[in-house]
C-alpha cells in the first residue's frame, strides 16, 4: 500500500514537472543549478508526506478503535494496540524517507530539461521522454501490487467460504452453552458430583420451551479438549506406531441427542450405562475407520490400559456417530471417544452444559441461572454462549486477515486505477496536437478513443504479467492460511486479473472519450 500511493505521489510530481518544464527551462537557461531547479519539487513533496502523514496518523487512531472494537477479543496484547508517540514519530519519519526517495527522483528528472524542446511549444507533441517512460514504469508498478493483494485477498475469500461450508457433525443452531464447576470442598467424592449435575439436569429439562439438555467434560470449540491414548482389541499396529489416540469425553445421556450428532450404527448412550453396569462407549465413525477396518465396532473392546491382562477392565462398543469438527471447522479429523459420565471413574468437577430450546439461546441464561441456583443456592453459571458464537469466534482469525488483506487489496485497487487514470489524462493533454491532426486527417473517434484505451491496456497487461509472478510467491508463503484452496489456483488469479483490468479499462475511458471530444481547429491553433 506504501509504495503504491508513493508511486502515484512520484507521478503527480512528474505531472506537475511536466507542466512546469517551461518555467524550469527558462530558470535553467538564466544559470539555474541543478539543485535550485530540483528543490521547489523536493520541498513540494516533503510537504505532501508531511500531510498526508499526518492525515494517515489521524485515519490510524479511528482505525485502531474500529479495529479493536471488531476483532478485540482476538488480537494478542490488544490492550497494548494503541497509536502512542513512537507510532506517531516512526510514522512521520517514514512520510519523510519515503518523500525523499519518491521525491528526489522526480525532482531530478524533471530538472534535466531539454532548453530547446521545453521552450519550444511544439515540442511537447513529440515522442515520450524519460519523464514519461518513468511514470508508466511506475503505473506497472502499482498494477503489479494490486493484483499481489486482489489474488491474496481472492484466495483467502475462497478458502474462508469453503471452511464455513464445512458440516461441524452436529446442529449448533438454538443451543445454549455455559460452565458449572463444582467446588472440591462441597463436593468431594464422584457420587456427590454425579448427584449434583444429574439434579440440575432434571431442573433444566422441566423448564417450559427446554427440547433437551445434557452435560460434557469437554465442549466443541470452546478450546478445551482431553485426549487420551487406548488400545484397540483385535488391532495390530506396527512396531514404529504409537498406541491409538484421541478425544476423550464425558457425556451425560442426552448430550448427544442434544447436539443432533447422527447415529450411524448402534444406540447412545442411555440413564441405563449405570456405575454398576457394564462399561460402555460410543465412538465416532473416524474411530471405527480407523482400528476397526473390515470388522464390526459394535460389541469391539477397547481399554485405557498399555498392556491388556486378565484384570483389565474392557469397554464395549454400543455406538458409532459421525464425527463432529473440535478445534475449528478446518482442523485435522481426531478421533473421539464418549463415555458415560455415570462410569466415569475420578467423577466430574466441572462440567458444559448444552440446552436446547426454542427460545433464541441467550433468552435461557436467566431460566439457566435461577435452575443452577435451586440445585444448589450458592453454585454460579459462567462462559454462557449460544453455540453457533464458539463457532463463529472460532473462524475469528481467518475472518481478521481476509478484512484487513481486502481493505489493504481495495485500496490497491482504487490507487492503481488513480494512477493509469493520471497517466493517460496527462497523455492526452501532451499529445492534443497529434490527435487533432490525426482527426483532421479523417480519423474516426473510435479509433481515436481505441488508440488512447490501449495506452492504458497495455500498462496494466504488463502490470498483471509481473503481479502475477510476485503474487505466486506471496500465496506460497500465506499457503498455511488457505483451506482446501491451492496457492496457484488458476480461478482466483484469472477473476482478479479480469476484475484489474476492468478497472484498469474504466480509468483509462474517462479520458480517452475526452480526447475523442478534441477540437482540430483548437488543437492546431496551439502551435
Amino acid at each position: 500500500m506504501l509504495c503504491i500511493a508513493c508511486a502515484n505521489v512520484a507521478n503527480l510530481i512528474l505531472v506537475r514537472g511536466a507542466i512546469r518544464s517551461r518555467e524550469v527551462a527558462i530558470r535553467a537557461a538564466l544559470g539555474g543549478d541543478r539543485w535550485s531547479l530540483a528543490r521547489p519539487l523536493l520541498v513540494e513533496s516533503l510537504l505532501l508526506a508531511l500531510f498526508g502523514g499526518g492525515a494517515g496518523i489521524l485515519m490510524a487512531s479511528f482505525g485502531v478503535d474500529a479495529l479493536l472494537a471488531i476483532a478485540r477479543d482476538r488480537l494478542p496484547r490488544a490492550a497494548e494496540i494503541e497509536v502512542n508517540t513512537g507510532v506517531v514519530l516512526f510514522a512521520l519519519g517514514l512520510s519523510l524517507v519515503s518523500a525523499v526517495l519518491f521525491g528526489m527522483v522526480p525532482a531530478l528528472a524533471n530538472s534535466r530539461a531539454n532548453l530547446h524542446e521545453a521552450l519550444n511549444e511544439g515540442g511537447r507533441a513529440g515522442g515520450a521522454t524519460r519523464s514519461d517512460k518513468f511514470r508508466r514504469a511506475l503505473v506497472v508498478g502499482e498494477v503489479a501490487l494490486a493484483l499481489t493483494l486482489l489474488v491474496g485477498a481472492g484466495l483467502l475469500i475462497r478458502s474462508f467460504s469453503r471452511v464455513a461450508a464445512v458440516d461441524p457433525g452436529f446442529d449448533p443452531r438454538g443451543i445454549l452453552t455455559f460452565t458449572v464447576a463444582v467446588p472440591q470442598s462441597k463436593y468431594a467424592d464422584p457420587p456427590a458430583q454425579r448427584r449434583f449435575f444429574e439434579d440440575a439436569l432434571a431442573r433444566i429439562r422441566n423448564l417450559p420451551g427446554i427440547e433437551s439438555a445434557g452435560t460434557t467434560t469437554v465442549l466443541p470449540f470452546s478450546g478445551d479438549w482431553s485426549t487420551g491414548s487406548f488400545t484397540v482389541e483385535g488391532f495390530v499396529k506396527e512396531t514404529s506406531e504409537f498406541r491409538p489416540w484421541g478425544d476423550v469425553r464425558i457425556v451425560s445421556p442426552g448430550y448427544l441427542e442434544t447436539l443432533r450428532v447422527q447415529l450411524i450404527k448402534g444406540r447412545m448412550i442411555e440413564s441405563t450405562d449405570a456405575t454398576k453396569a457394564p462399561a460402555v462407549a460410543v465412538i465416532d465413525e473416524e474411530l471405527s475407520r480407523r482400528f476397526f477396518a473390515g470388522r464390526d465396532p459394535i460389541g469391539g473392546r477397547i481399554t485405557f490400559d498399555d498392556s491388556p491382562s486378565q484384570t483389565t477392565q474392557w469397554i464395549t462398543v454400543v455406538g458409532v456417530v459421525r464425527h463432529t469438527a473440535h478445534e475449528g471447522l478446518d482442523a485435522k479429523a481426531r478421533v473421539q471417544l464418549y463415555l458415560p459420565v455415570a462410569q466415569a471413574p475420578y467423577g466430574t468437577q466441572a462440567a458444559y452444559f448444552a440446552v436446547r430450546s426454542s427460545r433464541p439461546p441467550m433468552t435461557l441464561v436467566a431460566d439457566m441461572r435461577a435452575a443452577i441456583r435451586a440445585a444448589d443456592p450458592q453454585q454460579p453459571i459462567a462462559n454462557a454462549k449460544a453455540l453457533e458464537e464458539l463457532i463463529h469466534e472460532s473462524m475469528g482469525q481467518r475472518r481478521l486477515a481476509l478484512l484487513l488483506l481486502g481493505v489493504f487489496a481495495g485500496l490497491a485497487l482504487v490507487l492503481a486505477s488513480l494512477g493509469i487514470y493520471g497517466v493517460i489524462s496527462h497523455n492526452v493533454a501532451q499529445r492534443t496536437r497529434e490527435l487533432g491532426i490525426r482527426m483532421a486527417l479523417g480519423a474516426a473517434q473510435s479509433n481515436v478513443l481505441g488508440l488512447v484505451i490501449r495506452q492504458g491496456l497495455r500498462l496494466t497487461a504488463i502490470g498483471i504479467s509481473l503481479g502475477a509472478l510476485a503474487a505466486i510467491a506471496l500465496t506460497r508463503v500465506m499457503q498455511s492460511q488457505l483451506y482446501e484452496v491451492q496457492p496457484t489456483d488458476p480461478t482466483t488469479f484469472v477473476l482478479t486479473a479480469l476484475l484489474l483490468g476492468a478497472v484498469a479499462l474504466v480509468a483509462a475511458l474517462v479520458p480517452a472519450l475526452r480526447a475523442t471530444r478534441v477540437d482540430p481547429a483548437v488543437a492546431l491553433r496551439a502551435e
